[in-house]
């Protein structure tokens, strides 16, 4: 570790202060060498500013512009001669062909200022001067007249000579993302990987010792093989290998895969380590080193304490985890926090939870804890290894008699304990108070627990009233463990805790962590705490000493487990979550070039990209070309649709010009591959014209199939991020115009993604956190998820390797340099500038090797080691700078090379035969390599070297005969699945045959058959024989065009994107039974049923015996409200049923169906009869004449304005599927906030909007309601949705940063 009084050089090695004096000596010298020089320089500056005469400064004015124009910058003669005299300085004069003559001589100088005619001052020209010059001067030399008053500015001048520094230019936060604090420059230089420097919670810069080395092999092959399933015993010898390699080589994992592979293989006895357990022993090492800082911190928090614990010192070595050390460290707060001094120095510090205890020990309570004979460790002890150990010493007294005589010697004792007016009993009470808080702090005791939780724990999750309002859905996420009686152990690979809490954190479940049987261990805790002794004062006592494990469990060790057991469960959830983010995230970024094995490295494939705009405003095609050398060619097109003979000439005019252009392009550009993409329901018509026009085009124009354009769809997740980021344009140099030009930046993201996936996705930076990985992602950390993903990034990056030379060129290539094994963001941006320096100053193209980047020290010896094999250099001399071969494998491979060619190994050892006989066996003869008995080799390394390099001798003869082969996964044509959820978003989860589909659209009515659009655009088509339930022959008797209807799926055609429907009401009726959606196998139905049993009779109304009246009515019924619901169970919306009320013989109860399973019960009031003979009604504030006007202009004109909303594109049934919706909306549109509606499902007839702003922020919900003249919301009535849509976006605008969307 690097202290404060040390410092660090250019090759980041430490200098001592003593070995730097001669030179800071010298350096003062020269620093008051160069301060007359400065002060000279500050005197000139402050006189020209200050010092020169107001009219002498407006002459230097005039004269100035002048010699602005005439480019002239140097001061003329005159006052040139006016500086000398006021500084006694020596000005050099430049030479000039013409002088101007001067009035006077120099042996009379002269200010011009100082002139008089009669009294009167003149100026420069001999004129009187003027009232304002007169006042000018005046003010003048009182500010400046006098030297003194300035000297001041000159003294400090001299002692503070101004600097520049570009860092004083810039805000600190500026610095930051710059990465140009002093901090990052220290990261920069130090010769220590720079992903390593910045473990957080650690130092990075330590290395451990030998027996550091030991021990964390040991600690980490035990916690390795618990997470693994395996034992430490098989994996021990090659974790040994790898905790060397990182924590005293300091090799990252890529160096270890790549360099130290035979450190893996043989010595595994399980199974071949993956990246992924290499990661996994990474961060297992980053908590070794966690563990043993903290274990110094503690020892020093000890040597603060005034006499050693020799329990405490015993136990620090045992500790195994974090948590345990800070058991110690609670304990040690407890135990003396009288004599922990403050930093401050001004007392000792007491923390709040402990205050209590401390006043009872100053009280002199504890000279009584005494008489209830308790060793507290041997308890521990016992309790810990599940053997009697304690056996406590009994008083022959009662413990009230102990109590109160101890009060006496206390009161009689001027110098003992200070009781005061306290009781026997309150003085019992603190006493087991105090031996509670111990047991409670002993770090053994917690010890125990943790490992009774973790084998018996067990979490009951159970829904808070709006919990049982809300989770009424199968598809509500929370629906699955809504009721959960689960072991802490079945919470293993799975991430289904992070919904737990997160249903928790909106407040709609109570989460609770307790022990199974906890009343069978609290019995066997008080077996190790009771005396063996049976008499009546024995008894007593030991009753005392159970209620001390009763307040120690329940007061402190219960809550203490609950918190610690939440936050591993949590950890380990995240740990799933992030694990499948990985694998995914490598799926994506894992694969080469299109065609990427016929092509020639470093080449790309010729790709053209199309789209056609969005869901709202179809837009002209647009269409990117990007070559092998990615330079962009850019066209835009209106129409490329077939000639249809329905259209207008016009416009079969300008498509078939429009056809013919893009085939012209095609010829044109020639590119191998055509992509394309888009987010609306145009683009399967788009990718129907495109198939068309490159069919034709390959038959007439490319004669060998090899060539043909192929067509494909990818992917387009980047793309729509890249769209509505400008900062995706500056790797290329495009400027693209943030709205117009958004589709052009879109399309090249995806040409670009077809070339390389892994420089396309690495260019996202953070939005890669934004990819849709896993569904719960966003219950995980962002930073968390971002380094996870990073990980993946620089596992694909070594793996395929980086060409230095093609990223001096080409920032866009140059964005992975710092994924490099050693290297990082600032060390990257470092290496990069110091070599695009070089070139500039030297021109040093030719010299590039990675030889030269050692010599150069533009990287440092470890960081060289690091990262030198997954640096490519072309053009270099030394051949094998091509290959993935490490420099200190030179030797080696060019061995091989002697021996496969049979030459003489001094001549191959020479630098210039070397490389020759290298090029020869690579270009020419690689496969003479195979005839070389690689193991026999590999037995003579272990013999001379004792070490083993069997596998890396294979993997040097591979790239000497395949440098850096690309070991990516193919790009391969999607598969219809796949172009299915590409273009619609819509995969076998979301859309299965018997998949409810509400608010479907109507887009065309035939006799036989309906044309329907879904909300993802998909096409969809509904049999005529599929609309009723009684046969129909016309479809347009029944549904009509901009009708929306609720369906179900039939069939799903993937092949022709398009899905089958039907409407049938008998079919559609039961839209909650989804047969795939199952409860956790822990799921508690007793627990449900009771609470079920338990809501209804909560709500269940008081039993009252409705007078029974009779209304003349034809929909009047004789029923309870219970019973009007079973009614209208199975009719329409908006169906009522008036019925008598329980509120009196004048109230009439009308009931009416809203939605499935939602009915409003309303009390319609019959008034007195008014002036003009008539009675009227009243419901709520609303009065009507009648009972049908009442039905008529309430509860149809309600019933309406709810069909309007319900018809609504944006409308979904519940808050499940609305947060689905907004969330796909989000995905699709990032740039804009998505809003919806659903029904309040608490309040019959309301209806609540949703609006999310960003998939990083949480949905909002506003609360309406449904009036017979409209929408009620925020108490303003709007007439129609539209209405009620624009208003709720007014509203939002003042309540929260909204991004408005267009529709």
């Amino acid at each position: 570790m690097v202290e404060d009084e040390d410092i660090i050089n250019e090759d980041g090695e430490l200098i001592q202060n003593e070995a730097m004096e001669e030179e800071e000596i010298e350096e003062e010298s020269e620093e008051e060498s160069t301060d007359e020089e400065e002060a000279a320089k500050v005197d000139l500056r402050y006189f020209v500013k200050y010092a020169m005469p107001i009219n002498f400064s407006l002459n230097l004015k005039r004269k100035r512009e002048k010699r602005i124009e005439s480019d002239d910058d140097d001061l003329d003669d005159e006052d040139l001669e006016l500086v000398e005299e006021n500084t006694g300085m020596t000005m050099n004069r430049s030479e000039r062909k013409l002088k101007r003559l001067k009035k006077r001589g120099r042996d009379e100088p002269a200010r011009r200022h100082d002139q008089m005619r009669d009294g009167i001052p003149l100026d420069e020209t001999g004129e009187p001067l003027s009232a304002e010059d007169l006042e000018a001067k005046s003010t003048w030399h009182e500010l400046f007249d006098y030297k003194a008053d300035y000297l001041w500015a000159l003294q400090e001048a001299r002692r503070e000579p101004i600097t520049r520094d570009i860092k004083d230019m810039i805000s600190p936060n500026e610095l930051k993302i710059r990465m140009m604090t002093d901090e990052d420059e220290l990261i920069r230089k130090i010769d220590i990987p720079e992903r390593m420097q910045l473990r957080e919670g650690i130092d990075g810069k330590r290395k451990l010792t030998p027996d550091e080395i030991e021990e964390e092999t040991s600690w980490v092959s035990k916690f390795f093989a618990e997470k693994k399933g395996t034992e430490p015993a098989k994996v021990q010898d090659t974790v040994g290998y790898i905790v060397k390699d990182l924590s005293q080589e300091l090799v990252e994992i890529p160096y270890i895969i790549a360099q130290r592979r035979d450190h893996l293989l043989p010595h595994s006895r399980d199974r071949e380590l993956t990246t992924e357990d290499l990661w996994t022993i990474y961060d297992l090492d980053t908590k070794f080193h966690a563990l043993i800082e903290a274990r110094e911190r503690l020892r020093q928090y000890i040597s603060k304490l005034a006499k050693p614990d020799e329990y405490v010192e015993e136990m620090i070595p045992q500790a195994e985890r974090i948590e345990e050390l800070n058991n110690l460290r609670e304990y040690l707060s407890l135990k003396y926090c009288n004599q922990i001094v403050r930093p401050d120095k001004r007392g000792p510090r007491k923390a709040d939870k402990f205050k209590y205890y401390e006043r009872c020990r100053s009280r002199g309570v504890q000279g009584f804890v005494k008489h209830f004979g308790i060793d507290m460790r041997a308890f521990a002890k016992s309790f810990l290894y599940r053997n009697k150990m304690h056996f406590p010493n009994d008083v022959s007294k009662y413990p009230e008699q102990a109590a109160e005589e101890y009060i006496a010697m206390a009161s009689a004792d001027d110098n003992g304990p200070r009781l005061g007016r306290t009781t026997a009993a309150q003085l019992m009470e603190d006493a087991k108070f105090m031996l509670a808080s111990e047991l409670a702090y002993d770090p053994q005791i917690k010890k125990a627990f943790r490992q009774l939780y973790q084998q018996n724990g067990e979490v009951i999750v159970s829904p808070t009233d709006k919990g049982l309002n809300e989770i009424v859905s199968k598809k509500h996420p929370c629906w699955p463990f809504k009721f959960l009686k689960k072991p802490v152990s079945a919470f293993a690979n799975s991430g289904q805790f992070l919904q737990i809490l997160n249903s928790e954190k909106d407040g709609l479940t109570n989460v609770v962590i307790c022990l199974r049987n906890k009343q069978n261990l609290v019995e066997e805790m008080y077996q190790y705490m009771k005396s063996d002794s049976t008499s009546q004062y024995g008894v007593q006592w030991d009753s005392h000493r159970c209620n001390i494990i009763d307040k120690a469990v329940s007061d402190w060790l219960e809550k203490d487990m609950d918190k610690w057991l939440r936050a591993k469960l949590k950890a380990d959830a995240e740990d799933y979550v992030l694990s499948a983010c990985r694998s995914k995230f490598e799926k994506k970024i894992n694969i080469g070039p299109y065609g990427g094995h016929n092509l020639e490295p470093d080449m790309l494939p010729r790709v053209i990209a199309l789209t056609c705009g969005d869901e709202e405003t179809p837009q002209d095609i647009e269409i990117v070309f990007i070559d092998e050398h990615r330079r962009i060619s850019m066209l835009t097109l209106n129409d490329i649709r077939p000639p249809n003979p329905k259209k207008d000439i016009q416009l079969q005019e300008r498509a078939s010009r429009d056809r013919k252009a893009f085939t012209d392009f095609l010829r044109k550009k020639r590119p191998e591959v055509a992509v394309v993409a888009g987010y609306s329901s145009h683009t399967k018509s788009l990718l129907t014209q495109v198939n068309a026009l490159i069919e034709d085009y390959n038959r007439r124009y490319r004669e060998d199939t090899e060539d043909e354009i192929d067509v494909l769809v990818v992917n387009d997740e980047v793309a729509r991020l890249c769209k509505r980021d400008s900062q995706a344009d500056k790797p290329w140099n495009i400027k693209f115009r943030e709205e117009k030009d958004k589709l052009k930046r879109y399309c090249a993201s995806i040409a670009r993604l077809v070339q390389t996936p892994l420089h396309e996705y690495t260019a996202l930076g953070d939005d890669t956190t934004l990819l849709d990985l896993h569904p719960m992602q966003r219950l995980v950390h962002r930073e968390k998820l971002k380094e996870a993903l990073e990980r993946v990034i620089i596992d694909v990056t070594n793996s395929v390797g980086v060409n230095l030379s093609l990223a001096l060129d080409d920032p866009y290539l140059a964005n992975v340099v710092k994924y490099v094994s050693g290297l990082g963001p600032r060390k990257a941006k470092g290496v990069l500038d110091s070599l695009g320096r070089l070139r500039r100053e030297l021109g040093m193209d030719s010299q590039l090797s990675r030889e030269f980047l050692k010599n150069e020290k533009i990287l440092k010896p470890k960081i060289f080691e690091n990262c030198a094999s997954f640096i490519r250099i072309d053009g270099t001399a030394e051949p094998l700078d091509t290959t993935r071969i490490h420099p200190q494998d030179y030797p080696i491979a060019r061995k091989m090379v002697c021996d496969a060619l049979d030459a003489d190994v001094e001549d191959v050892m020479e630098c210039e035969p070397a490389a020759t006989y290298v090029r020869r066996i690579m270009e020419r003869e690689p496969d003479k390599l195979n005839d070389l008995s690689l193991d026999e080799y590999a037995e003579e390394i272990a013999n001379i070297y004792r070490s083993v390099r069997s596998y890396g001798l294979y993997l040097i003869k591979q790239e000497l005969q395949e440098p850096y082969k690309d070991m990516r996964a193919e790009f391969k044509k999607p598969s219809p699945d796949e172009i299915f959820e590409y273009i619609y978003r819509e995969n076998d989860k979301t859309l299965y045959p018997g998949c409810f589909v509400p608010d479907v659209q109507i887009v065309r009515v035939q006799e036989k058959i309906v044309n329907c659009k879904l909300a993802s655009g998909l096409d969809a088509i509904i049999n005529v024989y599929r609309i009723t339930d009684q046969p129909l022959s016309d479809a347009r008797l029944v549904l009509q065009e901009g009708q929306t209807v609720d369906c179900k799926v039939v069939r799903v055609d993937k092949y022709e994107l398009v899905v089958e429907l039907t409407c049938k009401p008998n079919e559609v009726i039961d839209i909650e039974e989804d047969n795939s959606i199952v409860p956790d196998p822990y799921y508690d139905k007793a627990a449900e049923t009771l609470a079920t049993r338990t809501q209804k009779v909560a709500r269940r109304p008081p039993q009252k015996t409705p007078q029974k009246r009779i209304l003349h009515h034809s929909l009047f019924k004789d029923m309870t409200w219970n019973e009007a619901e079973k009614h209208l169970e199975d009719k329409r919306r908006g169906e009522t049923v008036l019925r008598p009320s329980s509120k009196g013989p004048n109230v009439i109860g009308c009931t009416w169906k809203v939605a499935p399973n939602i009915y409003q019960h309303l009390d319609v009031m019959e008034l007195p009869k008014g002036p003009d003979g008539k009675a009227k009604v009243k419901v709520g504030e609303y009065e009507y004449s009648e009972i049908d006007e009442l039905l008529v202009h309430h509860i149809d004109s309600s019933a309406r304005k709810l069909g309007s909303l319900l018809n609504h594109s944006k409308f979904r049934t519940d808050k499940a599927a609305l947060e689905n919706y907004l969330l796909k909306q989000l995905q699709w549109s990032p740039q804009f906030a998505a809003y919806g509606f659903c029904l309040d499902p608490v309040k019959a007839g309301g209806f609540l909007i949703g609006i999310r702003n960003s998939l990083r922020t949480e949905t909002v919900y506003w609360h309406g309601v449904v009036v017979p003249e409209g929408f009620r919301l925020n108490q303003m009535n709007y007439a129609t949705v539209n209405d009620l849509i624009t208003g709720f976006k007014k509203l939002a605008g003042h309540s929260l940063a909204f991004k408005a969307n267009r529709n």
